[in-house]
């Protein structure tokens, strides 16, 4: 027999068979996902720094406490008297490291001598603060103080699993460290890694004194961007520091990643994540480079270029690292209007003028679109292409925060954006199959929808654009139909100018070059076409090896460090 339904009932089941199949799909990829990370987290201890640890074995000395003064002695018979000192004992090291600092004082070193003394007082000190550290240096000789105790990590021991993330260490004097503690989220540390607030910093000698038979010394942990240098006597020497190894053992510790996937299926999960995160603390006069990641996506991928611009003393001096993550769900108009809160909250916060100055940006795929949408005046051009009313006319204050996504200012007055295999005209992989079914999967964040579930419900649909219509009354859309050819909002957006210059860096999976706009076209990262991510308004362009992961291109990243020392 054959049962015959009417068309509401067809549609009734066709809706439920949906929902289901929708839900039972997300949860597949979600157990998929944890299933993959309990399993490569068991696999290995290690991602990214493996410790080479110094072994240091150093004898108790039987003697009486004695520090002798060398004030007296010649530079000449300084240098006798460091050779003499036994360097295998605790009371040893503490006399060569008191003779040591006593020669770097003197103005009448030779260089083979001032090497000589910087190299002594470097292996003391070490040799003292790592026994120190693992708890076999007698107490009943010698006792190390803090001023500033914190948890730390020997720079000079850490090894890279992968070569261009190994972090290089400057500067003369010191024992250079990574220093970690745990993030306070009051403060500034609000604008820290979740993970922990961890900054390089440089380990020496304050001071020595004698108490009943006991070497005491006082040590000190000084910080880079405080003070680069030290005195001793009338000399100056360079602190011995390692920016990159703070960082490498942030990303160590990170679990940001985890939360890339769960920022696009289900944003309102990874909502607790979302924020500006300062790498090795923030400057009030530095300039800052702003990273922002795409679609289903974390600031791990910018590990590579955040060290080659740790690892270069001429940029450091001049730029403080800013890592944006965001729920990479809804869609970037968004995105941005809340990153552009965080960054907002930081200035004030910092209360210096001067930093709203200048901004690099740098942003790949979508993120790239958030970094033009920071860099961009807007007036009514998105307003208007979404809207058939002017706000005044029907916004009130429960729906002020539309405005925000629409209608805003740069958030710094100059910028210097880098556009990384961004679609400006859209991914046909939107469009795809793969594109469809990953529009499925996401479920925009209640915060969202309501925006304009709220003002629909109050003014009617009218009051939206023909062309926006089939977008909005949806309550969405979500970052998939943003980023599909032809949309309205990113159409509008490709040519408003930014505040400030743009470079392009547009992704290849085969061809680097090409001689005419035909041979061009083919070009691709296998995501985002030539014609898409080669931006018109560019001041500069490159084509670089990408499989829409120019991120990690080496090229990439020589182009971006040279126009940042160009600046």
């Amino acid at each position: 027999m054959i049962t015959v339904h009417n068309t509401a009932q067809i549609n009734y089941c066709y809706s439920m068979l949906y929902t289901k199949l929708t839900m039972m799909t997300k949860l597949i990829y979600l157990m998929t996902l944890l299933s993959v990370t309990a399993l490569l987290t068991s696999c290995s201890s290690s991602r990214f720094v493996e410790y080479h640890t110094a072994k240091v074995a150093i004898n108790q000395a039987v003697t009486d406490a004695s520090l002798p003064d060398l004030t007296e002695l010649t530079t000449k018979e300084l240098h006798i008297y460091c050779l003499s000192t036994g360097k295998d004992t605790d009371i040893g090291l503490v006399l060569l490291l008191h003779c040591a600092k006593e020669l770097l004082s003197r103005d009448d070193l030779s260089q083979p001598l001032s090497n000589y003394a910087i190299a002594s007082y470097n292996q003391a000190l070490y040799s003292l603060v790592k026994v120190d550290k693992a708890g076999t240096l007698s107490k009943n000789s010698v006792t190390l103080d803090y001023a500033n105790p914190r948890h730390f990590t020997f720079s000079e021991e850490m090894l890279a699993i992968d070569s261009r993330l190994q972090p290089k260490v400057f500067g003369q004097l010191g024992v250079p460290v990574a220093t970690s503690r745990e993030n306070t989220r009051i403060g500034l540390d609000k604008y820290a890694p979740l993970e922990g607030v961890m900054k390089g910093a440089t380990i020496i000698l304050a001071d020595i004194k004698v108490r009943a038979d006991i070497f005491e010394l006082a040590l000190e942990l000084l910080f880079h961007h405080d003070n680069a240098n030290i005195a001793i006597g009338d000399n100056s020497y360079v602190l011995k520091h390692s920016p990159g190894s703070a960082f490498l053992a942030l990303i160590e510790q990170a679990n940001i990643d985890q939360f890339s996937w769960l920022g696009f299926i289900s944003p309102s999960q990874a909502e607790k994540r979302r924020g500006v995160f300062a790498i090795g603390g923030i400057s009030a006069h530095k300039i800052p480079i702003i990273m922002i990641h795409g679609l289903n996506s974390d600031p791990l991928i910018w590990r590579h270029l955040t060290m080659a611009i740790l690892n270069e003393p001429r940029l450091m001096s001049r730029y403080q690292i800013w890592h944006i993550y965001y729920p990479s769900g809804p869609p970037p108009f968004y995105s941005a209007s809340r990153t552009r809160e965080h960054l907002t909250g930081l200035l004030k916060e910092m209360d210096s003028p001067s930093l709203a100055d200048n901004a690099v940006i740098i942003g790949h795929s979508m993120g790239g679109v958030v970094a033009k949408l920071l860099a961009t005046k807007t007036d009514f051009s998105l307003w208007d292409t979404a809207f058939n009313k002017r706000p005044e006319e029907f916004l009130t204050e429960d729906n002020a925060s539309v405005k925000d996504i629409f209608i805003f200012d740069p958030v710094f007055k100059d910028n210097t954006v880098f556009f990384l295999d961004t679609p400006f005209k859209g991914s046909e992989v939107a469009n795809s199959t793969i594109g469809y079914i990953g529009a499925l999967l996401v479920t925009l964040p209640r915060e969202f929808t309501q925006l304009f579930q709220a003002l629909i419900k109050r003014v009617g649909p009218d009051v939206i654009t023909e062309k926006m219509q089939p977008f909005l009354l949806d309550y969405g859309p979500n970052s998939v139909q943003v980023l599909r050819p032809g949309h309205p909002l990113m159409t509008t957006l490709y040519d408003l100018p930014i505040a400030g210059d743009a470079y392009a860096i547009v992704g290849s999976n085969s061809e680097l070059v090409c001689a005419d706009s035909i041979l061009c076209s083919a070009i691709s990262d296998g995501v985002v076409s030539y014609d898409s991510a080669n931006y018109r308004y560019a001041k500069e362009f490159i084509i670089a090896p990408s499989a829409h992961n120019s991120f990690q291109s080496q090229q990439a990243i020589d182009f971006i460090l040279t126009k940042l020392k160009a600046k």
